[in-house]
């Protein structure tokens, strides 16, 4: 799962709690998006591990402390019911720590949206074909126009 968007979600833009802004350095920190995913998984287990196994006792003394029915409330019980997912990237060095790649590729998909309403049933589907298309290449570093 994505910690930065959490890290959002939970606690908006700027985090008023030190352990978390800690957290989130940390892991971002010594990540190091660079390295071969073999290498990440290493670094996660051996320096990330203990800091997000702290955090889940974190978040579930946060919940004592607000509004069930508040958005905080929510969305930390949102985090404790997908707990595999949210750690599941300390043992699959693959997996990014964050979705931002994702989420700037289709940014222009959403932007395009209402356009897209006219293109007829046909044509939406070509352009969801296309589109896919594009941003597969993207990802892999193919320029799509060659």
């Amino acid at each position: 799962m994505i910690l930065s968007q959490y890290k959002r979600t939970i606690f908006g833009p700027r985090s008023e709690t030190l352990e978390l802004g800690q957290l989130s350095l940390f892991v971002h920190g010594t990540d190091g998006s660079c390295r071969r995913p073999t290498q990440r998984a290493a670094v996660r287990q051996s320096d990330t591990r203990q800091l997000i196994e702290d955090f889940m006792p974190w978040l579930e003394a946060r919940l004592l402390e607000v509004s069930k029915k508040s958005g905080l409330g929510k969305a930390i019980r949102y985090t404790l019911n997908h707990w595999k997912g949210v750690t599941r990237f300390i043992d699959d060095g693959r997996i990014e720590i964050d979705s931002n790649t994702v989420e700037r590729s289709i940014k222009p998909i959403g932007l395009g949206k209402k356009n897209y309403l006219f293109a007829g049933s046909e044509g939406a589907e070509t352009w969801a074909t296309l589109a896919s298309l594009i941003n597969s290449a993207k990802l892999h570093d193919i320029d799509p126009r060659h």
